[in-house]
């Protein structure tokens, strides 16, 4: 947990304005809490440029559970509604978190991809970010997805690419 972080402050040599992540299962927090202390000493990042939110991203601002799977160490949790299962999860709207322009929102958040773009779609349209967003998740985000790009931002420049010998890890990856 925290690996997209790091990519990300190793990639930018360490210089950025701010990195906002969102991790809403209590293991996942904590592992990335630590990395994320660690790099901050490592490279000397100012207090406040790195936020760690525990919550889940949607379309609205709500209460839903998180059901881990224990199996995988909850690397491929979900998001149940309902009162069905797991541990009661604040979801928030991701838009609200978008006060500025953005240059990159990454999204691997276990089928909900669509949610977040609803979520976030003024902000999105307005700010243009480059955007990597998993469509592995539900076989229909892989048509829906860039369909809601582009009709958010019809400049988008849409690409996919599989990372790994699995099913999982497609990303698609919109950009101008």
């Amino acid at each position: 947990m925290g690996d997209t972080i790091e990519k990300y402050i190793w990639e930018n040599d360490g210089i950025f304005k701010q990195i906002i992540a969102f991790e809403p299962d209590e293991k996942n927090m904590r592992a990335m809490q630590c990395r994320t202390e660690r790099l901050v000493r490592e490279w000397n990042i100012p207090d406040g440029s790195v936020s760690l939110l525990p919550y889940a991203v949607g379309d609205t601002d709500d209460t839903l559970h998180l059901e881990r799977l224990e199996a995988n160490n909850g690397l491929g949790s979900r998001m149940t509604s309902g009162g069905v299962g797991g541990d009661e999860c604040r979801t928030v709207r991701l838009g609200k978190y978008i006060t500025n322009e953005k240059t990159f929102i990454k999204a691997d958040v276990e089928s909900y991809e669509y949610k977040l773009i609803l979520g976030a779609r003024e902000e999105i349209a307005r700010f243009r970010p480059k955007m990597a967003i998993c469509i592995y998740h539900n076989p229909v985000d892989f048509f829906s997805l860039p369909l809601l790009l582009k009709e958010l931002v019809p400049e988008y420049k849409l690409f996919i690419r599989h990372h790994l010998r699995t099913l999982s890890e497609t990303v698609l990856y919109a950009y101008i």
